[in-house]
């Protein structure tokens, strides 16, 4: 019987169980979402409805949170992945917080994208100590920024510890 689609019965109206429809274990301990991703990583489901026009995309953890907490995410919180796994929706992985925590939480697991893992950077970690180096041995700034191919206030602020203060 080619062409068929098997029958999984009616689809569920309660957002928590379509989400739970598509969830797998993995060796990892996360509980994953199985489909579609956002570009970011995250699952989305559309809740509401096409004709009182309340349908609008929600992230699936924001939904188990919800569910599991039992009351809705107060405005201006976010549900942070203490695995740092976007499609994990295992509730002891997830909690809620706020932006700055969530930040904080990239930072301190070294997530973010600074210094060389920033796409635009021009130098990487090692050049930065080489020029902190050269700096301190009387090389010119201003030669150092020629060389690096970075502009004399980039590599002032580099040199000062302004700017790359995590290479130390």
């Amino acid at each position: 019987m080619t062409g068929e689609r098997k029958r999984m019965g009616p689809a569920p109206t309660d957002p928590y169980e379509r989400v739970m429809r598509h969830v797998a274990r993995q060796p990892n301990g996360c509980l994953e979402w199985t489909g579609y991703i956002n570009a970011a990583g995250y699952a989305q489901l559309p809740v509401g409805s096409l004709r009182d026009n309340t349908r609008r995309l929600v992230g699936a953890h924001r939904i188990v949170v919800e569910h599991h907490t039992g009351a809705p995410i107060p405005d201006g919180l976010v549900v942070r992945h203490k695995c740092d796994n976007p499609p994990c929706l295992d509730i002891a992985h997830l909690e809620v917080g706020t932006r700055a925590e969530n930040s904080n939480d990239m930072v301190t697991r070294g997530r973010s994208n600074k210094g060389a893992r920033n796409g635009r950077a021009k130098l990487t970690e090692e050049r930065v100590l080489e020029a902190r180096r050269q700096a301190g041995a009387g090389v010119s700034i201003a030669d150092l920024a020629r060389s690096a191919g970075v502009s004399y206030h980039s590599m002032h602020r580099l040199i000062n510890g302004k700017t790359w203060r995590h290479v130390a």
